[in-house]
């Protein structure tokens, strides 16, 4: 999706969006860019971390296995 956006940067640069104006050349639609994946980043590092803590809420709640001697 990164390569996508660098090509969308020098194609189309006017898609993005700073401030509901469109970007007037490739150097601020890069811009725009960087600040959409850093984002995005923390975003998805985050659901990371909820979804982690989720699981080990559901394997502390399970009940533990019996083990045979």
């Amino acid at each position: 999706m990164a390569l996508l956006g660098v090509i969308t940067v020098f194609a189309a640069p006017g898609v993005f969006k700073m401030n509901g104006v469109p970007a007037s050349d490739p150097l601020q639609a890069f811009g725009v860019l960087v600040f959409l994946l850093v984002f995005c980043l923390f975003i998805n590092a985050g659901m990371s971390a909820i979804g982690s803590a989720i699981w080990l809420l559901v394997r502390r709640a399970l009940p533990k296995a019996v083990e045979t001697a």
